[in-house]
């Protein structure tokens, strides 16, 4: 079993990641930035190549930037659907969103020096929680969870679902 860890910058994705590997055995984690994902074959890929890996960032990613950053796409609108589909076909991976209170991105913005991002921050947001409700609603994709960093328990409950999932 993968997963898919997706949601903006500073909401927390790489230390999530370091908390799985450590809780539950996953054993790499691999970043999936604009420079590693160069398109459909690398996404593919790495969909049928990997086990037990956590992903910090994956396709979801590359349908937002493009827009936020007004470059082109690594990955046409064809292309990004045959990966949800394959995923979902195959329910080898979870894909989580992380979403926080915009104060406490401000905060970790703040601490790296990096306020200036604040704006996009915002945008990025709001597309993320688009296409979390996209695989909510138009998927029914049963192997997605939203977590929310700064509700009172999110990683207990994440682990939680996660053990359930995992029986």
């Amino acid at each position: 079993m993968n997963i898919i860890l997706e949601g903006i910058d500073a909401s927390g994705k790489s230390t999530l990641a370091h908390k799985l590997v450590e809780n539950y055995n996953f054993k790499d984690i691999i970043h999936s930035g604009k420079d590693e994902a160069t398109g459909i074959d690398y996404f593919i890929n790495s969909i049928r190549d990997k086990d037990n890996c956590i992903f910090d960032r994956f396709h979801l990613s590359e349908e937002i930037f493009p827009i936020m950053y007004k470059r082109l796409p690594h990955l046409s609108f064809d292309e990004y659907e045959e990966i949800n589909k394959y995923l979902i076909d195959n329910e080898v991976y979870f894909i989580i969103f992380i979403c926080s209170d915009m104060s406490i991105i401000e905060e970790r913005l703040r601490e790296r020096d990096e306020l200036y991002y604040m704006k996009e921050m915002g945008a990025q947001n709001t597309l993320f929680s688009m296409y979390a409700q996209e695989f909510k609603n138009k998927y029914n994709y049963s192997n997605f969870y939203l977590i929310d960093i700064a509700e009172l328990n999110s990683y207990d409950n994440l682990d939680i679902w996660l053990e359930n999932k995992l029986k």
